[in-house]
């Protein structure tokens, strides 16, 4: 972000912009320190799980590849119509009345039927591109941009809390599934009986990525399509806190791609100092399951 803002910045005041020399200084400051940081980091500190370091590798360009995140911003509409109205004000001016109602329609649209267990993770790809773009953008002309702004700001909020409405819908039906299969002790979903858990569905239509209520909203339907390696993991912990510490939940880890997020050793410590027997038995399946190999 401060390179960006940095970049763009130099650039306006080059092309007589008023903008701030300080703003300048002090983004050239953050720049230099967090590569410094970086640097070293990498150098010094030497990496301790392996499942973590593929997942960075095999995401270690998202943040600047222009096609992954133009794709990402189709397949998640809402963020693509959330960083029109941020950069909007700045590039084009003011919306006009016409304009604003065919991007609230459509920004309604997918932000109720398209934001899943997903939109966040991949916004995060392209959010700080476009918060440093319009943060330089809108300093560079203060008053224009909050007159041109406050219509644009106001719908960007209404998208947004319908989103975050439409993922609390997803995290619902997330917690009423799990509830569903509680059992004392521990329990591989995927092995499970009577009542299985739904299998991933492979092949997901463009219709379903902008409107998940295509069809009756089952789990499957709305929920597993966007169940990705996180919430495979997080499971244990979901269904151990929500069953008062008597049940976990997991799914077997050893899928390519899958994070093994716990430490052997600080696992093991944990162990010394459990406070009783079902923080034990977690732990133990921890150590088991979740600890870097």
């Amino acid at each position: 972000m401060s390179l960006l803002y940095l970049v763009v910045g130099a650039g306006l005041r080059l092309f007589g912009r008023p903008m701030s020399r300080r703003s300048l200084f002090a983004a050239a400051a953050m720049t230099a320190l967090l590569v410094a940081g970086y640097l070293a980091t990498s150098r010094l500190l030497a990496p301790t799980n392996p499942s973590v370091i593929e997942g960075v590798t095999r995401n270690s360009t998202s943040y600047i590849d222009p096609i992954a995140m133009a794709q990402s911003l189709v397949k998640y509409a809402v963020t693509g119509v959330l960083w029109l109205l941020l950069l909007g004000p700045a590039l084009v001016g003011r919306f006009r009345p016409a304009s604003l109602v065919v991007v609230a329609i459509v920004g309604s649209w997918v932000a109720a039927g398209g934001t899943n267990l997903l939109t966040y993770f991949h916004a995060r790809y392209s959010a700080p591109h476009v918060v440093a773009l319009a943060t330089v953008l809108a300093l560079a002309a203060p008053d224009k941009w909050l007159e041109n702004a406050r219509a644009a700001l106001t719908l960007y909020t209404a998208i947004a809390v319908t989103a975050a409405a439409s993922y609390a819908v997803d995290l619902h039906l997330f917690e009423r599934l799990m509830i569903r299969h509680l059992q004392p002790g521990i329990a591989d979903v995927e092995a499970l009986s009577g009542d299985p858990w739904p299998s991933s569905l492979v092949n997901v239509t463009r219709l379903r990525e902008v409107f998940k209520w295509a069809r009756t909203p089952t789990i499957r339907d709305v929920i597993v399509p966007a169940y990705d390696w996180f919430y495979r993991v997080t499971l244990a912990y979901h269904s151990f806190l929500a069953s008062d510490r008597q049940s976990i939940l997991y799914h077997p880890l050893g899928r390519p791609g899958d994070w093994r997020p716990c430490s052997r050793a600080a696992v093991q410590r944990a162990l010394a100092g459990a406070r009783d027997g079902a923080d034990r038995r977690f732990l133990d399946f921890l150590e088991a399951n979740y600890c870097a190999r």
